[in-house]
């Protein structure tokens, strides 16, 4: 019993000894951390070593943080700013950070930071012309980062968390002062995730751009301008930085990018920067009213701010509000006999604006810009059995000449009058047309041959009117027509060319050519490829040559096979469709001696 308590003993001595020797050789390292930080913070040198754990690897207390450099003026404001702007690494992640030299006249809370994410081009890197690979990167993606101040003459950007990336564009920019900071930054290549990736320090650069003040009285407030570059005779350097322009001040990039206007006030100063230093910036200014000025060209100097004033007269010499007045008339293209009660109206915003003709025809449109083309449209209404004589609708348009404020401008519109091919079909009606075909068919379509290739194309018809025995097709040009039904993709019939001129005849019979509803059948069987079994309930979905017919939907009996009617039509696509089977596509040409088709399908692999 004794030698058992003896033994007992011991053993728990020798663990208490254990844990503490375990003890003292974790807190080591963490004594030597707070010990290397007491001292760092009685350093007043400019560059000092501060250990700083990232969190990824602070639950592991064998790991001992590797100690990154810094520049700065007092360690210990340094130490709090990195401890308030650090944000978590993640794995595969980066920490990124760069020091902003700053002006006098800036202020902090002015400052924008940006971090590119750089990529190299795909298709570039495989050029036969080997690159630099400044020239193949572009950047995927802008990332926000914050910015602060240790004592005002350095700012710091970050650190920022950033993904592992080939180079880093840093763009830093204060409105307020006109100047930008910019470097694209390549990482070492054996540089460790782990390590915050030190970009160094930036000089500032001033903004290039034009300080603008439009003079003058006037009913608004504001005018528009279209900006343009001036290119030098080098552009790449200029184009390059036009790119930054886009993140700092996104609505001058889009107006120099895609010609979209900016609105600049009347009576106060407006800076357009920042602007690449190129040759110059051409300005064109709109009014309210769409009066467009002569373009203003101004020369640009790199890094400054050019002063520009300008005055109403100067941009508008015949008046900014110059508007003129527009007499309408619309006469009918045939009889040339006015449209009265006619509603013409002209697209504003979400609605329109409208007015009615006169018993003359006549339309009157004030206040319509004097140097732009205005659209307008001609609505016309007609009772439901009858047909129209003109479009439902028929847009057209104003263009002014060169006039002065107030001119009266007088205009003749022709309305096209509708023709009308009329389809006659024989023994059948509509009503026995639509009982012998399966919805949506039959469909009635308009083709107009081209007088030079002498190919029959599809045209569009606003009117389709059927009766128990025609069908009336609208036509608004003159041409050769033809009609044609359809009873499925594979089954059409034509009817014979009609030649509408300018005369006043407005209705030109035709009959169906050929045996019409007559159609040949044609057999598809659906297989298993490999037992050659029919498949039954496949889909087939059957294709024809006229674009504007929709395909038929036919599903497979219990022998798997489908009925296909076909007239007129020399080939049809053809798409096979099982439960449990590849999806095949086939072209069938109907010239062919068989009239049967087998598509086999194969099973999908597990």
């Amino acid at each position: 019993m004794n030698t058992v308590f003896r033994t007992l003993i011991i053993l728990v001595a020798a663990g208490l000894l254990a844990y503490v020797f375990a003890r003292v050789l974790w807190r080591s390292p963490r004594s030597q951390v707070r010990e290397t930080v007491r001292v760092s913070e009685q350093v007043s040198s400019s560059e000092v070593s501060l250990p700083k754990p990232t969190p990824s690897r602070a639950k592991d207390p064998r790991a001992v943080p590797s100690p990154q450099r810094v520049t700065a003026s007092s360690a210990q404001a340094m130490r709090k700013a990195e401890e308030v702007t650090s944000p978590p690494t993640l794995a595969g992640q980066r920490l990124l950070k760069v020091r902003l030299q700053v002006p006098h006249q800036a202020t902090l809370g002015a400052f924008e930071a940006r971090i590119g994410i750089a990529e190299v081009e795909a298709e570039a890197a495989f050029d036969d012309v080997p690159q630099a690979i400044e020239t193949l990167t572009n950047i995927r993606a802008w990332l926000p980062a914050n910015v602060s101040s240790t004592d005002g003459r350095v700012a710091i950007v970050g650190p920022v968390e950033v993904p592992a990336a080939e180079a880093y564009d840093v763009l830093a920019w204060n409105h307020e002062a006109r100047l930008y900071y910019y470097r694209r930054y390549h990482p070492p290549a054996e540089e460790n995730t782990t390590t915050v990736l030190d970009v160094g320090e930036l000089p500032p650069q001033p903004y290039t751009g034009v300080r603008m003040y439009v003079a003058g009285e006037a009913e608004f407030t504001t005018v528009r301008a279209i900006a343009e570059r001036i290119l030098p005779p080098d552009p790449e350097p200029a184009s390059a930085i036009l790119g930054l322009v886009r993140v700092m001040a996104p609505e001058l990039g889009e107006s120099l990018y895609n010609g979209e206007p900016i609105q600049l006030p009347i009576g106060m100063e407006t800076v357009l920067a920042p602007l690449a230093p190129d040759a110059g910036l051409r300005l064109t200014f709109l009014s309210p009213a769409d009066v467009e000025s002569t373009p203003v060209e101004i020369a640009l100097k790199e890094g400054e701010i050019v002063n520009v004033s300008l005055t109403l007269d100067e941009l508008f010499p015949a008046g900014a509000n110059a508007t003129l007045t527009l007499h309408g008339r619309l006469i009918a293209s045939d009889t040339r006999e006015p449209l009265a009660g006619t509603t013409v109206r002209r697209p504003h915003g979400l609605g329109f604006d409208e007015w009615m003709t006169d018993a003359e025809g006549t339309f009157v449109i004030a206040d319509l810009p004097m140097n732009s083309p205005v659209a307008l449209e001609v609505v016309t209404t007609s009772g439901v059995s009858a047909q129209p004589r003109f479009p439902q609708l028929w847009r057209f348009e104003f263009s002014p000449p060169v006039a002065t404020t107030g001119t009266v401008v007088q205009r003749t519109w022709e309305v096209p009058t509708l023709s009308w091919l009329v389809l006659d079909l024989g023994e059948w009606s509509t009503g026995g047309l639509r009982n012998l075909a399966s919805s949506p068919y039959p469909i009635y379509f308009l083709e107009r041959r081209h007088e030079e290739s002498g190919r029959w194309r599809s045209v569009r018809s606003d009117h389709y009117l059927e009766s128990e025995k025609e069908v009336s097709i609208a036509i608004e040009e003159p041409g050769t027509y033809r009609a044609g039904v359809a009873l499925s993709p594979t089954a059409l019939w034509y009817s014979e060319p009609v030649q509408v001129g300018k005369a006043a005849t407005r209705a030109f019979r035709s009959r169906i050519q050929g045996e019409f509803p007559r159609s040949q059948s044609f057999l598809v069987e659906v297989q298993d490829a490999v037992t050659a079994r029919p498949i039954s309930d496949a889909l087939v979905v059957v294709s024809g040559p006229h674009a504007s017919l929709p395909p038929q939907r036919l599903r497979t009996n219990h022998r798997g096979i489908v009925e296909i009617q076909v007239a007129n039509t020399t080939e049809c696509a053809l798409v096979a469709v099982a439960q449990g089977y590849e999806e095949r596509e086939v072209t069938q040409h109907f010239g062919d001696p068989s009239n049967a088709l087998v598509i086999k399908l194969l099973r999908k692999s597990e």
